[in-house]
């Protein structure tokens, strides 16, 4: 008569270890680029006193910086 408590047990399946996914680092950029935005839309606001053009090209400019900032960053994160 057989041994059942003998029997070799299920081994549970793991990927190999090539084909798990690494979390994906979210990039920096995006936000200072926004951060920057609002903070070349203040500066040029009580610089300026409100003037529409001034404002919106210091927010572009800021936004601009703050995005080549961000990316500096990221680079330097993955070294």
């Amino acid at each position: 008569m057989p041994n059942p408590h003998h029997r070799k047990k299920h081994k549970h399946f793991q990927p190999p270890p090539h084909t798990r996914k690494q979390a994906k680092k979210g990039s920096v950029a995006p936000i200072m680029a926004i951060f920057g935005g609002i903070v070349g839309f203040a500066i040029v606001y009580f610089g300026v006193s409100g003037s529409i053009v001034w404002l919106i090209t210091g927010s572009i400019l800021a936004a601009l910086l703050g995005y080549i900032v961000g990316k500096n960053l990221d680079k330097m994160a993955q070294k």
